[in-house]
């Protein structure tokens, strides 16, 4: 389906990567979630970030994730996730995304021992000259996952990259975005990590959101684009409500999300990393929402 979003109105969802009940790569259910994006108005997708358990996940398997999500967009964006905990690693998985056709990546400050502020520099720019001007490169900053801290002025430096084109911010409220924003070039494009916060990213300078809600809850997605273009108070302050209630009870939980795709009948709810699954409370009002937001 095509997407008619202008510059500001942008929507990446942030794809889950599914296992089977013994933990292997589903691939065919890693698809079927993928189509759920073609089929959508979302202008693309964020493979193998937070949301798909990158950390879990070997480098063949990364490739193989993105592989399998290339053909399941139908030719919709993908920004493939290279972010890794040393550059050489993030190189190497560029290398290989590169070969295999892919232009658009993001990468993930370095994580765990926390970055200073050269070495975070140093850390994009040896992406960036590996990318060599055969990529488009998302700087993905997410301190309270991360331990690294980019401010605004860091930021602006780094976006001066060659092939550096934009970033995504997640854990910070829509006013700390601004101040990046603000930062950084006017065609710098900034993406917030914030799923409820789509619809008033427009009006304040925010490119768009990358959303691990709308990965299993489109329908809402594609209502509050479709409110957003009528202009229609009402059918905006509707559609928010909705938005609001799918992303509190999803909660940015990705086993809740996978509980969400399993009552759609797009794989099961495992996950490789330690997250608890949802109770049968949860799990039920999961599945209640499903039902009356996705007519499943």
């Amino acid at each position: 389906m095509e997407t008619l979003n202008p510059r500001g109105r942008r929507l990446l969802v942030a794809l889950p990567t599914m296992f089977s009940g013994t933990g292997d790569l589903d691939l065919d259910a890693t698809a079927r979630v993928g189509e759920l994006v073609a089929q959508s108005r979302a202008d693309g997708a964020f493979v193998a970030g937070t949301t798909g358990e990158f950390l879990a996940l070997e480098p063949d398997e990364r490739q193989a994730v993105f592989d399998t999500q290339r053909v399941a967009l139908g030719g919709k964006r993908l920004i493939a996730h290279i972010g890794a905990g040393s550059v050489r690693q993030a190189v190497a998985l560029l290398e290989t995304g590169l070969a295999a056709g892919i232009t658009e990546f993001a990468a993930l400050t370095p994580y765990y021992l926390p970055g200073t502020p050269l070495g975070t520099y140093q850390h994009f720019k040896a992406v960036s000259e590996a990318a060599a001007g055969r990529a488009r490169i998302y700087i993905y900053l997410f301190w309270a996952r991360t331990t690294t801290v980019v401010s605004p002025g860091e930021l602006a430096r780094i976006a001066a990259l060659p092939g550096v084109v934009g970033t995504k911010i997640s854990g910070f409220n829509l006013a700390q975005v601004m101040e990046y924003r603000r930062a950084t070039p006017p065609e710098f494009e900034v993406f917030t990590g914030n799923d409820a916060d789509f619809p008033q990213a427009a009006g304040n300078g925010i490119d768009g959101v990358v959303s691990g809600v709308a990965s299993c809850f489109p329908n809402t997605f594609d209502r509050m684009i479709a409110a957003l273009e009528s202009g229609d108070p009402a059918s905006i302050a509707a559609a928010q409500a909705e938005v609001l209630e799918v992303v509190e009870l999803i909660a940015g939980d990705i086993a809740r999300i996978k509980v969400a795709l399993a009552a759609q009948g797009r794989g099961g709810s495992a996950v490789r990393m330690a997250i608890e699954q949802p109770s049968d409370e949860i799990t039920a009002a999961i599945q209640a929402a499903v039902a009356k937001y996705q007519g499943v």
